[in-house]
């Protein structure tokens, strides 16, 4: 790909607006001095001095500041983080790149941030420390969240979805209501249809009258009778157009 179509793919991307849901998750780096800390008092073990501590986005949050970098019109995140101090440096880090986070839900209770901490020790990594591996999402929450999914389907250009921790997303009717957002069509997707619709009807004269026998194997569809007809007229093992309330109204209005 030539340089002067790169740059102009990138300038197209400042247009656009992308919403992320994910496992939002923070890496917490923890740089221990050798020299190390006091003899704790309490229990007689040498502790260990941080010499060092900074925080950096990982799982769906580096997915937002590699978007960020690209300076799309509008980033949008949905998810959950805790009510800690990890959450707290996560939407900090959000707001300074600008992030929309009116749908990261801070879940009070039962729920900690996802954050990966990672002590090192003169150069080498040791045992990590996670947080937030038993987290339980309240109804509360889910409901949030399927709110955020609505809104993104309804006004972003592009929806990620981004999963980080195993088993993070277990509850069954959230993944039911939320596949139930993905197959439905939205405004923008039934208005295209329509003004391709209307566009194929001035082109090629075909008949918009409204059949509400095109959602299944059709006998008029199969021998070539005009008319708007969709896969499911004609295959059986079809299924990716169905019969949703705001199209049927669409079609009859044309």
């Amino acid at each position: 790909m030539k340089q002067q179509r790169i740059n102009e793919i990138l300038a197209q991307i400042k247009k656009v607006k992308i919403a992320v849901y994910g496992d939002f998750c923070i890496d917490a780096y923890w740089l221990l001095d050798p020299r190390g800390s006091e003899v704790s008092l309490e229990t007689g073990l040498q502790a260990r001095a941080v010499g060092k501590h900074y925080y950096s986005l990982g799982g769906a949050s580096n997915v937002v500041a590699n978007l960020a970098a690209l300076e799309p019109a509008v980033i949008q995140v949905i998810g959950a983080v805790g009510d800690d101090i990890f959450g707290r440096e996560l939407r900090r880090q959000f707001h300074d790149m600008k992030v929309d986070t009116k749908f990261l839900v801070v879940q009070k209770e039962n729920f900690d941030t996802v954050t990966f901490g990672k002590p090192y020790l003169e150069d080498k990594e040791l045992p990590r420390i996670d947080f937030g591996f038993l987290n339980k999402r309240t109804e509360e929450t889910d409901r949030q969240l399927l709110d955020g999914i609505t809104h993104a389907l309804q006004n972003a250009d592009a929806l990620i979805v981004n999963q980080q921790v195993p088993g993070s997303i277990t509850n069954e009717s959230f993944i039911d209501k939320a596949n139930a957002l993905f197959e439905k069509y939205t405004d923008k997707q039934i208005l295209a249809v329509r003004q391709l619709l209307v566009y194929w009807k001035s082109r090629y004269g075909i008949p918009l009258t409204y059949n509400d026998a095109m959602w299944d194997v059709n006998n008029d569809a199969l021998n070539g009778k005009g008319g708007v007809w969709t896969h499911v007229s004609y295959r059986s093992d079809k299924s990716d157009c169905h019969p949703q309330p705001e199209l049927i109204a669409m079609l009859k209005s044309l």
